[in-house]
């Protein structure tokens, strides 16, 4: 198969993806407009560079400015290194082998990975240089939800494209990896991988839930998704200077990303069928079933779990069916590409010079008997009526009779 390299090498899009986990916003408090303009601040790259003064006044602030930056761009490569090499190894399978296990075991490594670290840094935690210093405890829990976006960038978002490659290639190509399948200059997946990646974000970054509080007078709205919590906020008792209305987002540590999965199991089952239904491998009976199914399991669980607080919170589970909606909607103005590139796939079906045409080959077929019958053209074969026989018996004994 030939290969075409389209846009930045494999190693350099990596490394784009993980510069762009350690930028990402790791959690935004819209209380006024002065947090927004430190909203860069926020990600782990940049942690915790707001406690520095915003001036580098001297060469020693700008080399702790730089110093801090290379500690959490090399603490961000370790954490994410285990997913770099899942979603580069995913890259080389053959798209019809199934590869969740490896990615489950992968997001398991990453978390005892994340562990092992964390006691690290902690086991100097009650010296002086580090109890008093709030960047160091800042530091913590922004590696803890880094690390929830990487299982999401690195893990999820492959196994999702995945699905795309698969739905947008034919079937004869499925026995190659998808590097080589979107490298085929005859394939256009841009679109594809767009849809799935717009169905990744409702995944991951999109509520589950939505629960309505009210506390003291105040009231709030709770959106809870699979790695990111939002809160709508009013400002009843209205403080100068800060919005009317609060918002609030805060990325899902990894401690929590275990209940996370569960309680959004389903949620990744319906996309799997969503991508199995595009491929005609189930009914759409299957696939509102596990709509229907997928939207009230997270109910079930989170009424379980803030049933003690319903009387002091009034908090009040409801589900959030944003991920079911957008999968029906692929669903519908999704094109059967794979029937067109099948067809479009046969015809172009290379031939050597000593092979015949199909329609050659299908005219020799009708000319030639069936399997059961002495392998002989047409023409070879006379049929006689019996009458004729019959006659000509007769005539011949007449004849002799006479002689």
């Amino acid at each position: 198969m030939s290969k075409t390299i389209r846009g930045l090498p494999e190693w350099a899009n990596l490394l784009l993806k993980v510069l762009f986990v350690m930028i990402f916003p790791l959690s935004v408090y819209g209380t006024n407009l002065l947090q927004l303009i430190i909203l860069p601040t926020s990600g782990l790259l940049f942690t915790p560079l707001e406690s520095y003064s915003v001036w580098a006044s001297d060469f020693s602030t700008l080399i702790l400015i730089l110093s801090t930056v290379l500690r959490n761009f090399v603490v961000g490569i370790l954490i994410a290194f285990p997913g770099i090499y899942y979603s580069y190894k995913l890259s080389r399978v053959p798209v019809n082998r199934s590869y969740w296990k490896q990615g489950l075991g992968t997001a398991i490594a990453i978390y005892f990975l994340v562990l092992g670290l964390l006691f690290y840094f902690t086991m100097n935690m009650y010296s002086p240089e580090f109890y008093w210093d709030s960047s160091f405890w800042i530091l913590l829990q922004r590696i803890g939800q880094y690390t929830t976006l990487v299982m999401g960038v690195f893990i999820i978002l492959p196994l999702v494209q995945r699905q795309a490659v698969i739905i947008g290639s034919p079937s004869e190509l499925h026995y190659y990896s998808m590097s080589e399948i979107e490298a085929y200059p005859k394939l256009n997946l841009s679109r594809e991988k767009i849809l799935s990646a717009i169905f990744w974000l409702v995944l991951c970054f999109g509520p589950m839930i939505f629960m309505q509080r009210t506390i003291y007078g105040g009231g709030g709205n709770t959106f809870s998704g699979l790695l990111i919590t939002y809160e709508l906020i009013a400002d009843v008792y209205r403080i100068p200077g800060s919005l009317l209305l609060s918002f609030i987002f805060i990325t899902n540590d990894f401690s929590i990303i275990p209940l996370s999965a569960v309680i959004g199991a389903f949620h990744f089952a319906f996309v799997r069928d969503t991508y199995r239904y595009l491929r005609k491998t189930i009914t759409r009976h299957r696939l509102v079933s596990m709509a229907i199914i997928s939207s009230i399991f997270p109910l079930f669980l989170s009424t379980g779990m803030y049933m003690p607080l319903l009387g002091f919170y009034s908090l009040i589970p409801i589900p959030f069916p944003l991920l079911q909606i957008v999968g029906f909607i692929l669903v519908k103005y999704h094109r059967p590409m794979v029937d067109q590139v099948d067809r479009i796939w046969k015809d172009d079906r290379s031939k050597m010079w000593w092979e015949k045409d199909d329609r050659e080959q299908q005219r020799e077929e009708h000319v030639e008997s069936t399997p059961e019958r002495p392998n002989r053209h047409r023409q070879e074969l006379i049929t006689v009526p019996v009458t004729y026989l019959f006659i000509s018996r007769i005539r011949q004994l007449s004849r002799r009779l006479r002689h």
